[in-house]
Protein backbone atom coordinates (compact mmCIF):
# COMPACT_ATOMS: atom_id res chain seq x y z
CA UNK A 1 0.00 0.00 0.00
CA UNK A 2 2.74 2.15 0.88
CA UNK A 3 4.74 1.58 -2.12
CA UNK A 4 1.69 2.83 -4.20
CA UNK A 5 0.33 6.03 -1.69
CA UNK A 6 4.54 7.62 -1.68
CA UNK A 7 4.36 8.70 -4.87
CA UNK A 8 0.60 10.22 -5.15
CA UNK A 9 1.31 11.96 -1.73
CA UNK A 10 4.69 13.26 -3.13
CA UNK A 11 2.50 14.71 -6.17
CA UNK A 12 -0.32 16.55 -4.02
CA UNK A 13 3.13 18.14 -1.83
CA UNK A 14 4.38 19.58 -5.05
CA UNK A 15 0.81 20.57 -6.31
CA UNK A 16 0.00 22.45 -2.92
CA UNK A 17 4.10 23.88 -2.72
CA UNK A 18 3.56 25.12 -6.27
CA UNK A 19 0.13 26.30 -6.13
CA UNK A 20 0.69 28.56 -2.36
CA UNK A 21 4.30 29.01 -3.26
CA UNK A 22 5.04 29.31 0.75
CA UNK A 23 8.86 29.78 1.61
CA UNK A 24 10.02 30.97 4.68
CA UNK A 25 11.10 34.29 4.63
CA UNK A 26 13.39 35.51 7.44
CA UNK A 27 12.84 38.29 9.57
CA UNK A 28 15.28 41.11 9.23
CA UNK A 29 14.09 42.67 12.37
CA UNK A 30 13.56 39.76 14.52
CA UNK A 31 16.71 37.08 14.99
CA UNK A 32 16.40 33.42 14.63
CA UNK A 33 12.08 34.71 13.19
CA UNK A 34 10.83 33.37 10.50
CA UNK A 35 7.35 34.20 8.93
CA UNK A 36 5.62 32.67 5.65
CA UNK A 37 6.35 35.15 2.91
CA UNK A 38 2.67 35.58 2.03
CA UNK A 39 1.68 37.07 5.30
CA UNK A 40 5.16 39.77 5.23
CA UNK A 41 4.06 42.81 4.94
CA UNK A 42 6.20 46.05 3.40
CA UNK A 43 6.70 48.53 6.07
CA UNK A 44 5.43 52.04 5.33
Amino acid sequence: MTATLRPYLSAVRATLQAALCLENFSSQVVERHNKPEVEVSPRQ
